[in-house]
């Protein structure tokens, strides 16, 4: 298999790579045990999950191996795939936050799906940002052990797309719970402020730990911005609360020579400017046919900026393969056009996907590659 990072790189940055590579934000596991034909189960444990909490804490040593042995079946499912990279990424080690569960009803589902709980959450006031017990010395708010045993079990020409599950909006949100945080957008503006003045002294500090990294190729951050109709919170709020730290973020990978990749779901139209000029993106990733098609995004911002992805998940889902495999062809005709692009799903591939219909996106693109 080809491992050629250069061309990933290449489309992410805007050029022209000679062809279109695959790019995808994450598959999620059940989807991967079907194709390989393998099972997880014996490494799965409360320690092995993808996205820690401050109350599990780091992976435990003794956990260590399990944890790798699982990133090995994964790296081997993105080569065999066609993928030129592995898509790695950890949430900073925040204080546990209330969630609430419901059955999952996928084909391949987990037992449990997980919500975090909106009405409420842990930060009430400014005195919890002080307090010892949710925040651990910036050292021990990544798990930067286990990034760098994965870094390890690359083979030669591949790297690493990740960083940050989950960005400043998204935590902000989960740390207060969305009620009490758009409260505070109106009565408590000297919480927010140190709220976030906190999440941007520990999202620096972790980006530049991981620009020292040389197999994470291309930094990336996952922060839903926005709904269907517009953003969560007023595009003032972003630029005020959320973009400066962008802006430091994308600073810090650019200054390490690497580009660096926003995931964001909703519309964003009234900030893709920020986005563009302020922030400097490198590409955007996640698209809803819904909010505006990702054929229509590259006629409007394509010139300025890369995108990845765009066969939109609910069509994915619901259409056949031969509708699929015609919409993947089209739309890489348009995107293509200029480079800046890669080929993928407007989100992800959840374990609710039919794993026939993913295949079938992938057919397309290697076909037309």
């Amino acid at each position: 298999m080809d491992n050629d990072f250069e061309v990933i790189r290449k489309a992410v940055t805007g050029q022209d790579p000679g062809q279109v590579p695959l790019y995808e934000h994450f598959v999620d596991d059940e989807i991967i045990q079907e194709i390989m034909g393998c099972d997880f189960s014996e490494m799965r444990s409360e320690s092995c999950a993808t996205i820690t909490t401050f109350r599990v804490g780091l992976v435990p040593e003794a956990a260590l191996e399990d944890n790798v042995a699982l990133w090995k079946h994964r790296l081997t499912f993105y080569r065999q795939m066609g993928y030129r990279y592995l898509p790695v990424e950890f949430p900073p080690v925040f204080p546990q936050t209330s969630k609430i569960k419901a059955k999952d009803t996928a084909q391949h589902g987990r037992g449990d799906r997980e919500w975090i709980n909106e009405h409420d959450g842990v930060i009430k006031t400014v005195e919890d940002l002080e307090n010892p017990d949710y925040w651990p010395d910036l050292d021990k708010m990544f798990d930067y052990r286990l990034f760098d045993r994965i870094t390890r079990i690359l083979p030669e020409g591949m790297k690493i797309v990740g960083g940050f599950a989950g960005g400043p909006m998204e935590h902000a949100l989960y740390l207060m719970g969305f009620e009490q945080f758009c409260l505070a957008l109106h009565e408590n503006q000297e919480l927010l402020n140190k709220l976030f003045e906190k999440l941007r002294t520990i999202f620096v500090s972790i980006a530049r730990r991981l620009s020292q990294f040389d197999a994470l190729g291309i930094m990336r951050i996952g922060d839903d911005l926005g709904y269907k109709n517009g953003t969560i919170i007023s595009p003032q709020a972003l630029r005020k609360y959320i973009f400066p730290i962008y802006k430091d973020l994308v600073d810090i990978s650019h200054q390490a020579g690497r580009p660096f990749i926003l995931h964001s779901c909703g519309n964003l139209k009234t900030v893709m400017e920020d986005l563009i000029e302020d922030c400097r993106f490198d590409a955007k990733h996640s698209f809803e046919d819904v909010i505006m098609p990702v054929t229509e995004v590259k006629k409007r911002w394509g010139d300025r900026i890369a995108l990845l992805g765009g066969i939109d998940v609910d069509f994915l889902c619901r259409r056949s393969e031969r509708e699929i495999q015609e919409t993947t062809r089209r739309v890489m005709e348009v995107c293509s056009q200029g480079g800046g692009y890669a080929i993928g799903s407007g989100n992800s591939i959840p374990n609710y996907m039919p794993v026939k219909n993913y295949l079938a996106m992938l057919d397309a693109a290697r076909e037309f590659s």
